[in-house]
């Protein structure tokens, strides 16, 4: 099975894990705003899955259908709505795809196709949040 060019050059190089995180951090930016915990979740997914994607050894199924990417945002969006067709209901990937979605994009949605499993299995953390995002000024979005 043949790596994505991206994902081959980080395994050769032996970037390590905390490397990674830092990357995937440094594209997302300062996280500001009255949903910082929210959006501190979403990255610390989009991280964790960042290492996952880098972890999976060059046999696995994966890689039969994984696009040939030099971009790494486009091989860790591919994988993520890969690992989402396959268990969707699975937090650690809702929460990175909606960490991916949102930063970026300027949409004003922000994903919500994915944040509908999320409200569903924890509706008052998200009421919780969303009060407190309206509260404090920010601009509301529908969800």
């Amino acid at each position: 099975m043949t790596l994505p060019p991206v994902v081959r050059r980080i395994k050769q190089k032996g970037i390590p894990d905390e490397e990674i995180r830092v990357f995937v951090g440094r594209q997302v930016g300062k996280l500001e705003g009255p949903f910082t915990e929210l959006t501190s979740r979403a990255v610390r997914s989009l991280q964790d899955c960042a290492v996952e994607l880098v972890a999976l050894p060059a046999e696995d199924p994966y890689w039969n259908d994984a696009p040939r990417s030099e971009n790494f945002a486009a091989a860790l969006q591919h994988f993520l709505e890969t690992r989402l067709r396959g268990t969707p209901a699975e937090d650690r990937y809702v929460w990175a795809r909606i960490g991916q979605y949102a930063f970026g994009s300027m949409s004003p949605g922000l994903g919500e196709q994915y944040w509908t499993p999320l409200v569903v299995k924890d509706p008052a953390t998200f009421a919780g949040w969303w009060r407190r995002g309206s509260l404090s000024g920010s601009p509301r979005v529908e969800m």
